[in-house]
């Protein structure tokens, strides 16, 4: 089941986003995401296994997921695709047109998700992430 989440939630959130070392959000900013309503989670036998964060802009029609993680004991299920399009769904929701997203070069299982949902490469950033690694920015029609 993908829910909206809850504050209960925060832990579960917190431990899944520790998998992203360095680059992974502070309880604060999680919270954050969580209070505003940006955060979807994924439910498998009433345990958190995943979850997305969505965020928008005022006054822009493209939304960006900043998130996304299914735990790793739970992956290559299919469990990433429908929480893919459910944050799709959610921009939609918000009257989004565009959803885009930064994917580390050399993750390939993540670049093949995306690639196969439809979303298109329109830039490279060199030196995005603390380990010096270079990120594709991806974008996706709504």
């Amino acid at each position: 089941m993908i829910r909206e989440a809850i504050l209960e939630d925060l832990e579960s959130v917190l431990q899944l986003e520790q998998t992203f070392g360095a680059e992974a959000f502070t309880r604060r900013s999680l919270r954050h995401f969580i209070e505003n309503g940006s955060t979807l989670v994924m439910e498998v036998n009433d345990d958190i296994i995943g979850y997305a964060i969505v965020t928008d802009r005022r006054g822009s029609k493209i939304a960006r997921l900043y998130s996304i993680t299914i735990a790793e004991t739970h992956r290559g299920r299919g469990y990433s695709k429908q929480l893919l399009s459910a944050a799709e769904n959610m921009a939609r929701k918000w009257g989004m047109t565009e959803l885009r997203l930064e994917v580390a070069e050399s993750n390939e299982v993540a670049k093949g998700l995306y690639n196969r949902a439809g979303y298109q490469q329109f830039s490279r950033i060199d030196d995005y992430y603390a380990s010096g690694e270079a990120c594709l920015r991806l974008n996706y029609q709504l």
